[in-house]
């Protein structure tokens, strides 16, 4: 199965019997449709009801990123039909106790993701290991203490590990990228630009993930429930993040993407037409593992929402 990135302005998007079909005014491509696993539109194109409607009754998603900052909308795909899967998940959010419990959880695995990659970066970066073994000790700190934490300390200590990760994190990178640690909104370095790229594409397999196991991805436990918000894809989104981290990493670290690939734009900084089609390619090599992770995370999630409803 096979992910279409449309990434081209101008495309036209229509179907037959067995194909979808991309025309633009030089050139027209084609694929099975029973090849497609998701659509993802990150530019402008034209798509009529119809072939919308025949990605929908196939299970297909359109998933659109904007291109600026990296909102995601989901289009048709899988909507599964266990009402009482999500009933019971709307009860589960409002007791405290068990979102403190799955928080705490949540929150321990991120960090100890965290200190394991900094942990691998050592040998490869020698000159930078105290700045990775002094981030490793002060979250190693952080580990036990969620615990036993109530949830805004959980929340408070998952900041800090995020602060204490990407200001070692970002010393093993180049002086070349100006890349200090994270920002977001635009994006003002080419690191920061994949990293929410990344994050945005992760979102979209989180997404994807809790639809097809029936969860409701806007009612999160961790993340609390806010406006225009998928919260739980948020939380979906935890368990990842720092095997994204290291795909970013890897990308810059093997020198397919350079400072060549990104443009000044809109107060921000993206990539230009030949990194994007780097960064696709490279990412749709790299992502099957942590879609996997996900649909294997989400199913967990379904399985154990379904117990303690049975037993409440």
């Amino acid at each position: 199965m096979a992910t279409m990135y449309i990434d081209r302005k101008g495309a036209n998007l229509s179907h037959d019997r067995s194909r979808l079909w991309i025309r633009f005014s030089d050139e027209k491509q084609s694929i099975l449709v029973r090849h497609i696993e998701r659509v993802i539109v990150a530019a402008g194109c034209t798509l009529d009801s119809r072939t919308l409607l025949m990605l929908n009754n196939k299970k297909i998603p359109v998933i659109i990123i904007h291109s600026r900052d990296n909102s995601v909308t989901w289009c048709g795909g899988w909507h599964h039909g266990n009402i009482s899967r999500r009933m019971a998940q709307y009860s589960i959010s409002q007791n405290s106790m068990l979102c403190t419990q799955f928080s705490r959880k949540l929150v321990k695995l991120k960090l100890i993701q965290q200190r394991r990659l900094l942990l691998g970066l050592m040998s490869a970066y020698p000159a930078k290991r105290r700045y990775l073994f002094s981030a490793c000790a002060q979250i190693a700190q952080l580990i036990p203490r969620v615990e036993n934490a109530q949830i805004d300390e959980v929340r408070g200590m998952e900041g800090s590990g995020a602060r204490i990760y990407f200001n070692a994190y970002h010393k093993v990178y180049p002086k070349r990228f100006n890349f200090t640690g994270r920002n977001r909104r635009p994006p003002r370095d080419p690191v920061n630009s994949c990293l929410s790229l990344s994050y945005t594409l992760l979102m979209s397999d989180a997404l994807q993930a809790l639809y097809t196991h029936g969860l409701d991805p806007s009612l999160g436990f961790y993340h609390l429930p806010a406006y225009n918000r998928e919260s739980l894809a948020c939380d979906l989104m935890e368990i990842a993040r720092v095997q994204v981290d290291c795909r970013v990493l890897d990308i810059f670290r093997s020198k397919l993407l350079d400072v060549k690939h990104f443009v000044e734009q809109d107060g921000g900084v993206f990539l230009n037409k030949e990194g994007r089609a780097v960064y696709y390619s490279y990412w749709e090599q790299h992502a099957a593992p942590i879609r996997r992770r996900l649909q294997k995370t989400a199913a967990a999630w379904a399985i154990h929402i379904g117990h303690i409803s049975c037993c409440t």
